[in-house]
């Protein structure tokens, strides 16, 4: 991680630096992505865990400093404050829909932008430590963390309603196959290159219609509680609370979008699903976790 000295008169100008600096060094590993913006820090999203990660260090000039004290509070504030140009980056690469990445829509829709910078301002301090160099110096390294589910859940979904495609939905098969009850729903895409977003799709084979999304979800509970739960796998899914004591587990066939957010099933587990949420409405309330490794 790059060391950064700075002076606590220039510590706002670096953190707009950080919000709108286009070059950005992204590491995907599928629930996780480390996030390694330019000027320093390091960002990490956690879809599984539900949290969105920042970490600065800051240094303190000690040939300006009155003391020790004075030292340990200035390196400390000055990493605060750069962690929040590292949330700000980090965010930006955090995937809306299936086709739609934070940073390239609060381009153009300055509603976006002014309801995430407020998300992001509301960050706490997760952890921070202090230590004094071999050299003498003051450094501070900082971690401050913000939820997705209910935090930039809830920007996206009111983004989402204003902006969402609408797609006809799968219609329920026989009879039959809504006699068992079920609580939730396991998307299992294990193996296939997913993308976690804050609002994905579970689409049928050909993509023409939809099996769960912002068409089907209630945009309120996927505000506070999340569209949906990511796991590293069937058995961690099963244990998540928010698909219930009998979730309804499908395989998924691809992926599709741009960002490789959405979810293809087949079209059989589709008018399935649709069968077993007749009564349950386990879909209206965001009951969905994705498998992703």
């Amino acid at each position: 991680m790059k060391k950064n000295r700075v002076n606590p008169a220039v510590i706002l100008v670096l953190a707009v630096l950080f919000i709108w600096s286009g070059c950005i060094t992204i590491s995907y590993a599928q629930l996780v992505e480390e996030i390694t913006p330019p000027g320093g820090g390091k960002g990490r999203i956690d879809f599984e865990e539900g949290y969105i990660y920042a970490t600065a260090i800051g240094t303190a000039d000690m040939s300006q400093m009155v003391n020790r004290v004075q030292a340990k509070q200035v390196a400390l504030t000055t990493a605060r404050h750069l962690c929040y140009g590292v949330l700000s980056e980090t965010v930006n690469s955090v995937g809306i829909t299936g086709k739609a990445i934070y940073r390239k829509r609060m381009l153009v829709d300055d509603g976006l932008k002014v309801e995430t910078e407020g998300v992001i301002r509301n960050a706490h301090v997760w952890k921070e430590d202090f230590t004094w160099t071999t050299n003498g110096d003051a450094e501070a390294t900082v971690t401050i963390r913000m939820p997705i589910n209910g935090g930039l859940s809830k920007v996206a979904s009111r983004w989402v309603q204003k902006n969402h495609e609408m797609l006809p939905r799968v219609e329920a098969g026989n009879a039959d196959s809504a006699s068992e009850k079920y609580t939730g729903l396991i998307v299992d895409a294990s193996g296939i290159s997913v993308k976690p977003v804050v609002s994905p799709r579970v689409l049928t084979s050909k993509g023409t219609r939809e099996v769960y999304g912002p068409g089907i979800a209630d945009f309120n509970t996927g505000g506070i509680e999340g569209f949906a739960g990511y796991a590293r796998s069937v058995e961690k899914a099963s244990a998540n609370q928010r698909v219930g004591s009998h979730p309804l587990v499908v395989k998924a066939e691809s992926t599709y979008g741009t960002l490789q957010g959405d979810i293809v099933i087949s079209e059989g587990d589709a008018k399935k699903i649709a069968s077993a949420d007749i009564g349950a409405e386990f879909l209206k309330r965001c009951k969905v976790v994705i498998v992703v490794n």
